[in-house]
């Protein structure tokens, strides 16, 4: 089984934003990709639903967000509850 890979905000709003110049290579990785777990932090995830609600509007917002909790690729995780089961200090 192959590693997971842990995504940044770049790719996820590349995907989301047909004008940015990286739209493309990310939706080909994408499909490359698709026998790989794509691990989202919660914090990543809070940055680029700013960026889709600022730049794309609350109806992007919503698709994005749904489009990521239905897909069996995309899993969200809070990195905090990872480490040593807490909060690190």
């Amino acid at each position: 089984m192959a590693r997971p890979i842990v995504v940044d905000a770049g790719p996820l709003i590349a995907m989301v934003s047909r004008k940015d110049d990286h739209h493309q290579a990310v939706v080909s990785w994408l499909e490359t990709a698709a026998t790989r777990d794509l691990l989202v932090p919660s914090l990543v995830l809070t940055e680029v639903c700013h960026y889709i609600e600022k730049y794309l509007g609350g109806e992007a917002e919503a698709a994005f967000i749904e489009g990521l909790m239905r897909s069996p690729q995309f899993a969200v995780y809070h990195p905090w509850t990872t480490i040593s089961g807490g909060w690190p200090c």
